[in-house]
């Protein structure tokens, strides 16, 4: 069969959905906890009247039941929102909306050539790559990492060389992000085990501004043993930055023959 002919066997990935999934986890334990603090409360108060030290009326004894079992489940209830609010993981939906917003952007590339695997597993690792990209040319593979940061924080590089978050309400104090890049780093060099194809390194930043719209970063790759370049942009320039990055010809058999084989190696999460 000529290549191109038969059916893609791409698996896309969706975007942000391992961190969806996660964030829907933690708040449906908080929800159950929620509900079992109500419960107890409500029970314990329906129970009330029955230790007073004298009778009253049966329907009075009713009324009084009903009422502190409606008082105690409420009170329960505010006191476990004020203790552990309604929300928890919040860092996962931020991530999977970052994530979200990411692909939103790249998807208009593919009408380039480009392929898009989202929120991807490698194999024996527990983290995962955001965005895998095949460029048209189907020669490399290129990771793109989701930042979403305050709008409040402008990113660029202290004198040290090292990746820095400073907030504009209070100049001066800054925000070392190398663990993040760190991270970047570690994921990437955990796919070059699996393949011969170069790969290029990107943090897509939202909300922040980064100086310039991008900085680029020279770290070491302990795998490589080389240094490599991972360019961090502000994400409204991700797509043309992209773009300029994918300078090779564009080869649409090879670009597929990339996608298929890095969907199947780098499943879905």
């Amino acid at each position: 069969m000529r290549l191109g002919s038969g059916p893609l066997l791409v698996d896309f990935g969706t975007a942000g959905a391992s961190a969806r999934r996660e964030h829907k986890r933690l708040n449906k334990a908080l929800r159950t906890r929620r509900h079992r603090t109500r419960t107890s409360a409500g029970f314990a108060g329906l129970l009330a009247p029955s230790v007073l030290p004298f009778s009253l009326p049966s329907l009075l004894t009713s009324s009084l039941a009903l009422a502190a079992a409606a008082a105690s489940w409420w009170a329960a209830d505010r006191w476990f929102v004020q203790r552990h609010g309604t929300e928890t993981g919040v860092s996962w939906r931020i991530g999977a909306e970052g994530e979200e917003a990411t692909a939103e952007l790249l998807t208009p590339l593919r009408r380039q050539g480009w392929f898009w695997l989202h929120d991807r597993a490698v194999p024996t690792r527990r983290f995962n790559l955001d965005h895998i990209g095949i460029p048209p040319s189907g020669d490399g593979l290129v990771v793109v990492e989701t930042k979403k940061w305050p709008r409040t924080w402008q990113v660029s590089v202290n004198r040290g060389g090292h990746l820095v978050c400073e907030s504009f309400d209070r100049p001066g104090l800054g925000r070392l992000q190398e663990t993040d890049v760190a991270a970047l780093i570690k994921e990437t060099d955990a796919i070059l085990p699996h393949t011969d194809l170069p790969v290029s390194r990107f943090i897509a930043v939202h909300g922040a501004r980064v100086a310039g719209g991008r900085l680029t970063l020279i770290r070491r790759s302990p795998v490589l043993g080389a240094d490599v370049t991972i360019e961090v942009v502000e994400a409204p320039l991700l797509a043309s930055t992209l773009v300029g990055h994918a300078d090779s010809k564009a080869d649409r058999s090879a670009a597929r023959r990339t996608a298929e084989w890095a969907s199947g190696r780098f499943p879905r999460r």
